[in-house]
């Protein structure tokens, strides 16, 4: 099997994907399989030992396993008809989308306070990250269109985004990422003479 899945990991890696882990767990799965001396075709049976095995990790890791399992079983499948394919969900959702943690106006005021003593003290980090975490609490902004914001679409002197409008609130957070915000502008010009980004 180990010669099978090195094949299918050279024509994989052939059309640009890296499969790092998913080819060290698939040369798992192939070792396995030749030490139970199986012959013939990928099956679901022996995709379930294999990802099923006693290990020390969560819950979800079987999933995890056959789910790298699967496109492997696919190729072969496609090559030998007599190849089964496990179903996607066999041993449950693979993945596991967390819990969100929505931050109290103390909690963004403790964040920003504690970024603001990042070190080097008054240097540009510390009052990047200050500005960057009062000015995703107070405008809603995801973390990338905060670092892609570029200070032509900012009017530091009204608190806008200029497209789309995007007004700032009025919280205490919120105030302190407007004058962070401010700080940046004049401390980046001198360092960054042609800026790209408020942040």
């Amino acid at each position: 099997m180990l010669d099978l899945v090195e094949q299918y990991l050279a024509d994989r890696r052939s059309l640009g994907f890296a499969l790092r882990i998913q080819g060290r767990q698939l040369c798992n799965f192939a070792r396995f399989a030749d030490s139970i001396d199986h012959r013939g075709p990928v099956t679901v049976n022996l995709c379930l030992r294999w990802a099923t095995l006693p290990i020390a990790r969560g819950r979800r890791f079987p999933g995890r396993r056959l789910e790298v399992v699967r496109p492997f079983a696919r190729y072969r499948a496609a090559i030998d008809p007599t190849g089964e394919v496990p179903s996607r969900f066999l041993l449950g959702s693979p993945r596991h989308r967390p819990i969100h943690h929505i931050y109290s106006d103390d909690q963004v005021c403790a964040l920003v306070a504690a970024a603001g003593r990042l070190r080097p003290a008054g240097g540009l980090r510390p009052n990047t990250y200050a500005t960057l975490f009062g000015l995703l609490s107070a405008t809603g902004l995801r973390v990338s269109e905060a670092l892609h914001l570029m200070r032509e679409e900012v009017d530091l002197k009204r608190n806008v985004r200029k497209r789309p409008v995007l007004t700032i609130s009025r919280t205490g957070s919120a105030q302190g990422s407007i004058a962070g915000t401010r700080w940046m502008a004049r401390q980046r010009s001198p360092k960054v003479p042609q800026p790209t980004a408020v942040c």
